[in-house]
């Protein structure tokens, strides 16, 4: 790839908080009108990531509306179909958040203390702390080892995906 090709990782960063908080405002309105619950929360922001993350590239060459908005697209470091390696990235993406929500779930067991359980759910709430941070610390040491090394890394999801980001039309 010529050197005017190439797409920071930055801009990628970029490009994937405009999606996010693309979904959160469309969750913030559907929210408001509907009414806010958790379980409403995560299939709405789920739908949405499918739609943002899966079927817009699907439809745009590669690039959600995060990366329209940055002036880049992603393409196929093999040759494979565009539409297979986005819904490859959808889901790396998707695995993360399912997590994070599965962790979340846990930390909020709340018993009685009169409960035979209570110590069990101790337990597990601080189990579900430590598992946050430790997913939090993680994915912000990769999105600093990605930033630092200058693009010679990608991000787990394009790498998952096999796609590269690129500003070729």
């Amino acid at each position: 790839m010529a050197k005017k090709d190439i797409v920071k990782p930055l801009s990628i960063l970029l490009a994937l908080a405009i999606d996010l908080f693309i979904a959160h405002c469309i969750w913030m309105i559907i929210g408001a009108v509907i009414g806010y619950s958790n379980t409403l929360e995560f299939l709405v922001k789920i739908s949405l990531y499918l739609l943002l993350f899966g079927v817009v590239p699907s439809f745009t060459n590669g690039a959600t509306l995060g990366m329209k908005f940055m002036r880049f697209t992603m393409v196929s470091e093999n040759g494979k179909s565009i539409i297979y390696q986005s819904w490859r990235r959808c889901a790396a993406i998707l695995v993360v958040v399912c997590i994070s929500k599965i962790i979340a779930i846990l930390g909020h067991i709340q018993l009685d203390m009169d409960s035979p359980f209570y110590v069990l759910q101790i337990v597990i709430t601080m189990l579900a702390f430590i598992a946050s941070l430790v997913l939090m610390m993680v994915i912000a040491i990769h999105i600093v080892r990605v930033i630092i090394s200058g693009g010679r890394r990608r991000l787990f999801m394009d790498q998952y995906a096999a796609l590269i980001a690129t500003r070729k039309k």
